[in-house]
């Protein structure tokens, strides 16, 4: 959008003669407006559908990205592409409609135009500002300011709580993503303020400081086009660093009662149920542990805690399974594991704003419907559900049952499965003996002996234990694919920024040529006007990039204080110091202009 603006209002200012000479032979400047809509939409709509051609060749791209380069983070090679026209005329239709009202809005000022200022060549530029104007960016400045100060400083001091905000994010992380977009509004309501000051005294000194100080003076000629480019600089950067940001690997965590993992190290499946209490050294040894040989194997597993669920296995609903799910595992919580869960009030939930959420699994329900709990993921993105939806099932005599969702937990290990109390389960399926889902507690460092152990004892079972960690890392993995793809669709939007500074430099190079060809009558060499240029486009391209970086930098400060966070620095290094490469890479056309620039019919002008 902001790049729409930034290109047609380009093509505005370079037309304002044009416009001029229309209104001063009889055209009102409703006509005129209506004109340039009519020439601007019909634009959009031609760049619409080359943009079409475009998105399918990205997506085409992308989809041979996830069958090559990321199948291990999407589980399949069986993607294929689908498109459908409805989808490509939605969105040409919503892009020409954006761009048509961007297009009308900055066309909007011709309005306020007479036909001697468009003939002069004034342009569009935005004049310095008013006591009127200038005391209400003042305000936006203070007021911006202050709530990204406020909330950075109570952040850090730990005086924000740490309860939900909404959709499982804490109010913390929601404050300093607040904060983050504050700062950045403030500092480009600064920077457009500064831009508008008066700074009509000379320039004093010589060398490269007066050189370089000419330079950001020469960024404040048209302030609305520099300011245009800075945002849009500085927003892309902001986006691409805060999804880059978002990169988490919670095999680096450590078991927390209150987070995914639950304060668990390992879960485990088993193919066969086990019929015993494997927390007792009879139900060990009655399970097929062989203890009596080694006495250091008892007292490892006495150092283990577990947790025992009854299973009924189903589809698997978790984010690694890309094809639509009905009825995914689901999992028996005996009533004293539920009441453990509640007293030590493990694992984070979101949207469940109840004290005791665990104990919603024990409620009773009208009409007969059994309450469930599940993972947040799996319920809105694989099973399209939310809290108070219903999912209807088939007991084992063929008679349906409605589920209703009571609860979601945030980004835990029970992905893909569903829980109710075991006493639904039963009732729902009673020929489902023994336990099949374990949770184990034990020391990290103790998690490969103790895995070792019961995989190797219990082989008869098929017990198959893994590390928690690593099971949420397996999830993760599919989120980090698709911050990867989002941060590559990011960056190619700050690209397209760079080049639209280009654009500017080339178009502010061309109107100055009278007073570029008259400091090169005055002494200045070529050399000296180029590096004028080039600094011009430095301290823009910088402005945007340091910006963008910082507020995005407090916006995401929970995720990168925590010890979960994964962040690619030397990655996001390189893709900024590329952006900005790119960036005076395409002043190079805007310095070639410089060279061409006709001296001798430029000081007539003059």
């Amino acid at each position: 959008m902001l790049l729409v603006s930034l290109l047609f209002r380009l093509g505005l200012e370079g037309r304002s003669r044009e416009f001029g000479v229309l209104m001063g032979v009889g055209w009102t400047s409703r006509s005129v407006g209506q004109q340039v809509l009519t020439q601007g939409v019909t634009l959009a709509a031609i760049g619409g559908l080359l943009g079409i051609v475009g998105g399918v060749l990205y997506a085409a791209i992308m989809i041979y990205g996830l069958t090559t380069w990321w199948s291990g983070a999407v589980g399949t090679r069986s993607l294929y592409l689908h498109v459908r026209a409805q989808s490509l005329i939605v969105g040409w239709l919503i892009a020409v409609l954006i761009s048509a009202f961007l297009i009308w809005r900055t066309s909007r000022q011709l309005r306020a135009m007479s036909p001697r200022s468009l003939l002069s060549n004034a342009g569009l530029n935005a004049p310095v500002l008013t006591g009127a104007q200038s005391s209400k960016g003042r305000w936006v400045v203070r007021i911006s300011t202050g709530i990204s100060l406020t909330l950075l400083i109570t952040g850090v001091l730990g005086l924000l709580p740490s309860s939900e905000a909404f959709a499982g994010f804490s109010i913390r992380t929601v404050a300093f993503f607040v904060g983050g977009l504050s700062s950045l509004v403030a500092t480009l309501s600064a920077f457009s303020r500064w831009l508008a000051a008066d700074r009509s005294a000379a320039v004093r000194g010589g060398g490269v400081r007066a050189l370089l100080t000419l330079a950001i003076r020469n960024a404040a000629r048209n302030r609305s086009r520099s300011l245009l480019t800075a945002s849009l600089i500085a927003s892309a950067t902001f986006l691409v660093v805060a999804v880059a940001s978002g990169r988490r690997n919670p095999a680096v965590e450590a078991p927390r009662r209150d987070s995914g993992n639950g304060g668990y190290t390992l879960v485990a499946e088993t193919n066969q149920p086990i019929l015993y209490d494997l927390n007792t050294t009879s139900g060990r040894t009655k399970a097929g542990i062989n203890l009596r040989s080694n006495a250091e194997h008892e007292a490892l597993l006495q150092k283990a805690k577990f947790t025992a669920l009854r299973m009924k296995p189903g589809e698997n609903a978790s984010c690694l399974n890309l094809y639509q799910t009905q009825l995914p595992t689901l999992l028996g919580v005996p009533q004293a594991v539920i009441d453990q869960l509640s007293r030590d009030q493990r694992f984070k939930f979101a949207d469940t704003r109840v004290s005791q959420p665990w104990e919603l699994l024990a409620a009773k329900e009208e009409g007969g419907a059994i309450p469930v709990l599940g993972d947040m993921n799996t319920l809105q993105y694989s099973l399209h559900k939310g809290i108070g939806s219903t999912i209807d099932v088939e007991d084992e005599s063929r008679s349906k049952q409605s589920l209703v969702v009571r609860g979601m937990l945030d980004s835990s290990v029970f992905q893909g499965v569903l829980m109710m109390s075991e006493e639904n389960l039963l009732r729902l399926y009673p020929d489902t003996p023994g336990y099949r889902y374990f949770l184990i507690e034990v020391d990290p460092s103790l998690a490969s002996k103790v895995t070792t152990l019961l995989e190797t004892d219990l082989a008869d079972t098929g017990f198959d234990a893994e590390r928690v960690a690593d099971r949420l890392a397996n999830f993760l993995s599919v989120q980090n694919t698709y911050l990867s793809t989002f941060q590559t669709l990011g960056g190619l939007g700050l690209l397209l920024g760079t080049v639209g500074l280009g654009v500017v430099m080339m178009r502010n190079v061309w109107e100055r040529r009278s007073e570029l060809a008259l400091l090169r009558a005055v002494g200045y060499s070529s050399s000296m006007l180029r590096q004028l240029v080039l600094l011009e486009n430095a301290f823009l391209l910088t402005f945007g990039l340091l910006s963008g970086t910082v507020a995005a930098a407090v916006a995401m400060a929970p995720h990168l204080l925590s010890i979960g966070a994964d962040v690619s620095w030397s990655g996001l290094g390189m893709m900024i110091f590329a952006v900005f490469s790119a960036g005076m890479l395409s002043s190079i056309f805007a310095v070639r202009e410089v060279a061409r620039l006709p001296m001798l019919m430029a000081l007539r002008v003059e």
